[in-house]
């Protein structure tokens, strides 16, 4: 297992299953750019530049975060661009409940938070 990434473990009866933060990062790009109004993940284009901007090692970007709270749930800080002319409440709202929904789905573990930082907003095209 690469020492250099961060992972959250799972005790299953046959062992333990541990799962990149890049893993979770993805699933929550993936479930934000579902979103109608979202334009991207800030500082990347396409999901498969996400990877490049995960840990925050590279260039200080912290795009999406995840940490395990004291209760064993996950919090997730996700930053990005809306598409000028959407609600931005309401699509935030979205973003947080379609983040949460599909870690929760795709990793069977409890999301507690999900903040959402809106950093500019992007030409509908």
């Amino acid at each position: 297992m690469n020492e250099n990434k961060e992972y959250i473990t799972l005790s299953e009866g046959n062992g333990n299953v541990n799962i990149s933060h890049d893993v979770l990062a993805t699933v929550a790009a993936e479930a934000a750019l579902e979103i109608e109004g979202v334009a991207s993940i800030a500082g990347v284009s396409t999901v498969k530049e996400i990877a490049r901007f995960f840990s925050g090692k590279k260039g200080g970007a912290h795009c999406i975060n995840v940490e395990v709270a004291e209760d064993n749930s996950l919090c997730v800080d996700i930053t990005i661009l809306l598409n000028i002319g959407c609600e931005i409440g309401t699509t935030a709202q979205k973003v947080q409940s379609a983040v949460a929904e599909a870690i929760e789905a795709t990793t069977g573990l409890k999301v507690s938070t999900v903040n959402v930082r809106i950093s500019g907003l992007a030409l509908d095209r």
